[in-house]
């Protein structure tokens, strides 16, 4: 038989177990393309004083778990001069665009220059692969996934 002290305890341990949960789905990895201010990927700031377009070859397509079943696309892109990390943005949204990218692809990325574990990447922009232009974010770097009236029509 539980007593009245028990009881408390365990509605205690419940709202404790709900504040942290609900703590951690407003701020955990299910939300790393929207972390921050708006155009944050992956928590990289969007910059737009540091935007730069590059051409090279896609050498390697990641699909990276964000929680929550949403999976970003990133790719790995090989310049003249050196192999960049690009950051599209989720899966669904590229897919859902019409756009698909592999190994070997030419691609030409608009996107603000970033460090992501001490290398260098860009958070895209625009990608352009066999002449179609994929538009991810608008000109202050707000994700087009977002929704209607804010980038995202």
């Amino acid at each position: 038989m539980t007593t009245p002290a028990g009881r408390q305890k365990g509605a205690l341990m419940r709202r404790i177990m709900l504040g942290l949960l609900l703590a951690g789905l407003a701020g955990g990895p299910a939300h790393a393309q929207r972390r921050g201010p708006p155009g944050d990927c992956c928590g990289q700031r969007f910059d737009d004083k540091t935007v730069e377009t590059l051409t090279g070859q896609v050498t390697h397509v990641d699909r990276v778990e964000h929680g929550s079943g949403i999976k970003g696309l990133h790719l790995l892109v090989k310049t003249g001069q050196e192999s960049v990390l690009v950051m599209l943005g989720p899966e669904g949204y590229v897919s859902g665009q019409g756009f698909s990218f592999k190994a070997g692809d030419k691609v030409t990325v608009e996107g603000s220059r970033v460090q992501w574990a001490g290398k260098p990447a860009i958070v895209a922009r625009e990608v352009t692969v066999s002449g179609k232009k994929l538009v991810l974010r608008d000109k202050s770097g707000f994700p087009r996934w977002a929704g209607r009236g804010r980038g995202g029509s």
